[in-house]
C-alpha cells in the first residue's frame, strides 16, 4: 500500500479507497488467473487431438482406430467442461465491467453455436451457417473482452491497458487480413498470392493466440499486485471501478464545528462589560489577556483553516472535484 502521509482525516479516506480497490483488484486478478490455465490447458488438449488425429490416420487397424476414438472422447469431455468453466468464469466478471459481462454472453453463444455445427456434420449446410455465426461471435467477443480489460486496467492507472488496445489492433488486423485473403483466393489470378497471404496470417493468427495468453497472466499478476496510490491517480478513473462504494470513501469530510448556542441576557450584560472595561485600558495603554471566548473564536478560526487545508489536500489528490471544493469552502467561510 503506498505510504501516503497526510492529515489522520485524509489517511483515513484514503485507506478505506484502498482496501476496496484492493478486494476489487485481486478478484478480478484471480479470475484472470483461472482463464490463463483453462487457455493453456486448452492449447494442451488441441496438441492432445492433432497427435490423436494423425495417428488414426496412420492406423493399420480398427482397435488402433477405436482406441483413438475413445481418446477423442475423452478430450471433447475435458474440453466441453474447460468451456463451461472459462465462460461462467467470464460471466461472473460482469460485475467488475459491463464489456466483460457481454462478453461472457458472446463466449457463450458461440460455444452454442459451435457444438450444434459439430452435431449437424461439416457436409451440411446449415453447419457452415453456424460455422460463420460462432466466427462473428469468437470475434466479437475477443473484442469486447479487449475494451472491457483496457476499462479496469485504465482505472487502475496501469499500463496494461495500452497492452491491451495493442492486442486488440493486432488481433482486427489478422481478422481483416485472413478474411481479406480469403476473398482474393477465389479472384481470379490472385490464388497464388492468396495462398501465401492466408498462410502469413494463419501464422499471424497463431502468435496472437499465444500473445492472449501471455497478456492473461500478466493482468492476472498486474491485478493482483496492485496497490494504491492517490497522488497518481484521480476521483474520474476511481469511477470505473464500478461495484466499489467510491462515495463512502471519499466523501467522508471533517465534522463541521458545532453551532454556538446564543447568549442568554446576562451573558451578554457580562460581555458588553468586559468589552467596556477592555476598551479602557487599552485607552490607557494596558493589554488585558483574551478572554475564554476570544480564545474559542479563535480556536474556531484555526479549526476552519485546517479543515479548508484537508479539503485542498484532497482536491490535489483528486478526491474532490472542484465544484465538492468550492462547495465546503464556502460553507466554512459561510
Amino acid at each position: 500500500m503506498s505510504n501516503y502521509s497526510g492529515s489522520p482525516q485524509l489517511n483515513e479516506r484514503q485507506l478505506a479507497l484502498a482496501r476496496e480497490r484492493k478486494e476489487w483488484t485481486t478478484a478480478l486478478g484471480n479470475k484472470l488467473n483461472v482463464l490463463f490455465i483453462v487457455s493453456v490447458l486448452n492449447v494442451i488438449l488441441q496438441v492432445i487431438t492433432f497427435i490423436i488425429t494423425m495417428s488414426v490416420r496412420s492406423a493399420d487397424s480398427y482397435s488402433d482406430v477405436e482406441g483413438a476414438v475413445k481418446a477423442l472422447l475423452v478430450v471433447a469431455v475435458i474440453s466441453l467442461v474447460l468451456a463451461i468453466i472459462y465462460g461462467v468464469n467470464i460471466c461472473s466478471m460482469g460485475k467488475f465491467n459491463d464489456d466483460l459481462s457481454t462478453a461472457g454472453v458472446l463466449y457463450i453463444c458461440n460455444q452454442v453455436c459451435s457444438v450444434i455445427s459439430s452435431f449437424l456434420g461439416r457436409s451440411s449446410g446449415a453447419s457452415s451457417l453456424f460455422n460463420l455465426v460462432s466466427l462473428a461471435l469468437s470475434i466479437a467477443f475477443i473484442l469486447k473482452f479487449s475494451s472491457g480489460m483496457i476499462t479496469c486496467f485504465d482505472a487502475i492507472g496501469s499500463g496494461m491497458s495500452a497492452s491491451w488496445e495493442s492486442f486488440k489492433t493486432v488481433y482486427l488486423i489478422s481478422v481483416i487480413g485472413m478474411l481479406a485473403s480469403v476473398i482474393m483466393a477465389i479472384m481470379p489470378g490472385l490464388y497464388g498470392l492468396a495462398v501465401v497471404a492466408v498462410l502469413g496470417f494463419s501464422i499471424m493468427t497463431i502468435i496472437v493466440a499465444i500473445w492472449q495468453i501471455v497478456i492473461l497472466r500478466q493482468s492476472a499478476t498486474e491485478m493482483l499486485e496492485y496497490t494504491y496510490d492517490p497522488v497518481t491517480e484521480t476521483r474520474s478513473a476511481a469511477g470505473a471501478f464500478r461495484n466499489m462504494n467510491i462515495s463512502a470513501a471519499t466523501h467522508r469530510v471533517p465534522a463541521p464545528a458545532p453551532q454556538k448556542p446564543s447568549m442568554s441576557r446576562e451573558e451578554a450584560r457580562q460581555r458588553a462589560e468586559e468589552m467596556r472595561k477592555r476598551r479602557e485600558a487599552k485607552a490607557m495603554g494596558i493589554e488585558l489577556p483574551k478572554s475564554s471566548e476570544e480564545r474559542s473564536d479563535a480556536a474556531d478560526e484555526a479549526s476552519k483553516v485546517k479543515m479548508l487545508k484537508e479539503y485542498k489536500e484532497l482536491l490535489d489528490s483528486g478526491v474532490l472535484t472542484q465544484e465538492e471544493f468550492d462547495a465546503k469552502k464556502k460553507e466554512l467561510l459561510g
